[in-house]
């Protein structure tokens, strides 16, 4: 009676242990992923509980760790340690961090509030439950060796189902891994069995690392056959296997942060301007790093509908606005061919950032900035900084400092140097620096707010009588 106590206890302390790790994987961020935001218009527009769309998912994900540990210890009889291995690398998957964090609305999500998305087939979509790989296939092996078809068909289901729906394969995936982990500690040595789990976690780890493609996978399969013919060599083999295993558990967990802090998601700086506009009436338009998403952060925001094309088409070009309100987001000034193309414009212009100070005598110095594709721009200047002549270098090219224009920021960070080349007569130029290139005939353009940073710059367009 003691033992079904202690081991009572243990299992409470491992489903605690899974719980709050899910619980704070999934809610690290507490700000909403770009890419959520479309459907997060739709459920709005449907009158939907925003607070409940974003408590939902991490509900589910909890309860989905805990149920899942349950039914293995319980249906399956599985070992508490394999459990516990399998459940860290299942919350660490993207497949689990897509379907069930905060400020993500996944196709189950969408589902729930009565949106039904159809599955599609996708190769990369493996990639989502990639941790959990490597163990299923040992398990799959030992059950085709058994013959143990019902349960191999049904593992064979589970990993085609995670090229359409990676969620669905999730729990089969689940029990296969906990069950290929505790037929590590079954191997007895044989060296072929030993020899392909090696590999098998090995190609895992592989792929966990790099990106999954045509060329990875071919390096994936060199070092599992690498490390098949280490296992072979080993002494003792199943110290090793279970040192790969631990190793495939620190990159899963690694690789799963990585991604899940990788995911974009909007900055507190537009939040900040957006509030700017929120009770002003008019046509707003907004040209931003987020290009047409803007439209329905807008919309979830603050209830405001806002224009991106118009905006973009208004600054690259010289045409008149249709404005009331422009919001300008001047990361778009860094890469102003990407944006430009999405209005069928072009430009010229180069846009170059703060990179710090070369020295490269006693009294004469470089303040180097570099573009987007790394190119310098080099400005002569003494140890005070005051400027040495009149010409500056770019990528390599004598050119007038007098025909570049500075970009103050709040953040120094955000400061740039502009090269307007032929595009003088743009509007851009003519917005942020009227002084130097005059207004724009007929308007009356004038800044009334900034976020704190001086990334977003909010402006009133005003026809003239």
């Amino acid at each position: 009676m003691e033992i079904e106590k202690k081991d009572l206890v243990t299992d409470v302390l491992n489903i605690l242990i899974i719980v709050i790790g899910a619980y704070l994987i999934l809610s690290l961020a507490q700000s909403q992923s770009v890419e959520s935001y479309g459907r997060l218009a739709v459920l709005k527009s449907q009158n939907a509980d925003l607070n409940l769309v974003h408590l939902i998912p991490i509900v589910l994900g909890v309860l989905l760790t805990g149920i899942m540990y349950l039914i293995s210890r319980i249906v399956f009889k599985q070992d508490r340690l394999s459990i516990l291995i399998s459940s860290l690398l299942m919350i660490t998957t993207p497949g689990f961090i897509n379907n069930f964090s905060y400020g993500t609305v996944s196709d189950l999500t969408f589902a729930l509030f009565g949106n039904i998305t159809v599955p599609s087939f996708d190769v990369m979509k493996i990639e989502q439950v990639i941790s959990l790989l490597p163990l299923s296939l040992i398990s799959l092996y030992v059950l085709y060796t058994k013959k143990k078809n019902a349960h191999l068909f049904t593992g064979i289901v589970g990993i085609i189902a995670a090229f359409f729906f990676p969620l669905l394969s999730l729990p089969i995936l689940f029990i296969l891994t906990a069950d290929g982990i505790s037929k590590i500690n079954h191997i007895k040595d044989k060296s072929i069995i030993s020899a392909i789990a090696g590999g098998i976690i090995a190609a895992g780890i592989t792929l966990l690392i790099l990106n999954l493609n045509a060329s990875t996978f071919a390096l994936a399969l060199l070092v599992a056959l690498v490390i098949g013919i280490v296992v072979i060599s080993f002494e003792n083999k199943r110290t090793l296997l279970y040192l790969l295993t631990i190793a495939l558990i620190m990159i899963s967990i690694e690789a799963g942060l990585g991604y899940y802090l990788g995911i974009q998601r909007v900055d507190n700086e537009l939040i900040q301007i957006l509030g700017q506009v929120k009770d002003v009436d008019g046509t707003i338009g907004i040209a931003s790093y987020y290009k047409e998403n803007i439209t329905d952060i807008a919309l979830v925001e603050i209830n405001k509908n806002v224009v991106s094309d118009d905006a973009f088409l208004f600054l690259f070009t010289n045409k008149t606005p249709n404005l009331d309100y422009l919001v300008l987001d001047t990361a778009v000034l860094d890469n102003p061919k990407e944006y430009a193309k999405l209005v069928n414009a072009s430009v010229t212009f180069e846009t170059f950032m703060p990179a710090g100070m070369q020295k490269q005598s006693e009294d004469y110095y470089y303040m180097v900035y570099v573009n987007y594709k790394n190119e310098p721009l080099l400005i002569p200047v003494n140890k005070n900084g005051n400027l040495v002549g009149n010409n500056v270098i770019i990528n390599g090219i004598s050119d007038s400092y007098f025909k570049l224009v500075s970009l103050n920021a709040t953040d120094p960070r955000l400061e740039r140097m502009i090269h307007p080349r032929s595009d003088s007569e743009k509007n851009i130029f003519k917005v942020l620096f009227p002084d130097q290139f005059g207004e724009i005939k007929g308007y009356s353009i004038k800044e009334i707010a900034q976020s704190n940073s001086s990334r977003y710059r909010l402006y009133q367009i005003v026809k003239s009588e």
